[in-house]
């Protein structure tokens, strides 16, 4: 940082128990290196710091220096927040594995009575997850000798079941988007008829979409970015994808292209190519979770339980039902991992109904 009515520049990091190191250079690019020196000694365990701390003094400073998504670590720090206040506030280098086993097992309990009879096992396993990774990272920086969390046993979680849309809930569920004359609703086409995650069918700008061709490039995806000066303080930005295999390019069904031309044509959305094509009145981009607050609510209105991730769900299952190849459905949703898609390749009731009715047909006529 640029020192105040002198001339030079401060390099400063925080360390874990809550002091500050730092130190003054001439150059912007001196005190810059020196940081990156210094947070790299810190990784390492090769610089000197106070060793007996609170496991809440070391989650802010390891929240600091943890280099993630404001989304994934906004997620942390309330799971954090909300569920570890007993450990708040005891000494990690008192941290036992006895200690840890009971503060999972007393979770578990505790979850199993608020909602029986399986309780919230994939938020133990994140709460789980969570203390590993960043005892895993105290480890390395030398606040702790070994990661404790290694003789804590991983929660087992159920199989997923991914949860979707009836056929009629769809109908519903799209006549309403259709009826409601927002922009929003555009979106709910987006997810359903090319599987598009939350944050690309938000992120999607004009440019991305050739009317000639039909083509529509998923490039990037719309997500709330942290200013790295004060974390706190956020801003609506188009992010790279997760994966490579994210990049893809789909074709839009007619239907979905004769609705994505309308929107173009409406007066405030008439947008230059670098502008959102699921936008405000005056451009600018619709929050994520807003727009979930939004669908959840379109959705109590005709009785239907919905989620943009529901809505993904369901257009893998439709696709699935349709004997489509899972090599073709992990393609449209940008799987790099065929596992990924097995998620989805389960029987549902009407498919059953239909394969034995089949069956009873074949049978009867022998």
């Amino acid at each position: 940082m640029k020192i105040d009515g002198r001339k030079g520049w401060r390099g400063q990091i925080s360390l874990p128990g809550g002091k500050r190191l730092s130190k003054q250079f001439a150059t912007k690019k001196a005190a810059e290196e020196w940081v990156v020196e210094q947070l790299q000694l810190l990784r390492t365990g090769r610089l000197a710091t106070k060793k007996s701390m609170t496991l809440d003094e070391w989650m802010t400073r390891w929240t600091e220096l943890r280099v993630r998504s404001y989304s994934t670590k906004e997620i942390e720090r309330i799971h954090y927040q909300r569920y570890f206040s007993t450990l708040s506030k005891v000494s990690i280098d008192k941290l036992t594995p006895m200690v840890l086993r009971h503060f999972f097992e007393s979770l578990e309990s505790r979850f199993k009575v608020e909602n029986p009879p399986h309780g919230r096992p994939h938020t133990v396993r994140l709460c789980h997850s969570l203390m590993r990774t960043s005892l895993g990272d105290a480890v390395e920086a030398g606040v702790l000798g070994v990661n404790l969390m290694l003789a804590v046993k991983r929660p087992r979680i159920p199989k997923a079941e991914p949860k979707y849309l009836t056929i009629e809930e769809v109908r519903r569920l799209v006549d309403a988007a259709d009826a409601s004359g927002d922009v929003g609703g555009i979106a709910v086409h987006l997810m359903l008829r090319l599987g598009l995650r939350r944050g690309e069918a938000l992120g999607l700008l004009w440019k991305n979409i050739n009317f000639s061709t039909g083509e529509i490039s998923v490039e990037q995806q719309l997500q709330r970015i942290a200013n790295p000066e004060n974390p706190e303080v956020t801003h609506l930005g188009r992010v790279v994808l997760k994966t490579q295999g994210s990049v893809r390019t789909l074709i839009a069904d007619p239907s979905l292209l004769a609705k994505l031309e309308g929107l173009r044509e409406q007066a405030f959305s008439a947008a230059e190519p670098d502008d959102f094509v699921i936008a405000q009145i005056d451009g600018s981009p619709i929050d994520p979770s807003n727009y979930t607050k939004w669908l959840s609510k379109l959705g109590r209105s005709v009785g239907v339980h919905v989620s943009p991730h529901r809505l993904r769900h369901t257009a893998a299952t439709l696709m699935l039902n349709q004997s489509i190849p899972l090599s073709t459905i992990g393609a449209v949703l940008g799987h790099t991992d065929v596992r990924t898609t097995l998620i989805y390749a389960r029987v549902t009731r009407d498919t059953k109904t239909a394969a034995i009715s089949a069956l009873g047909e074949f049978l009867d006529a022998l």
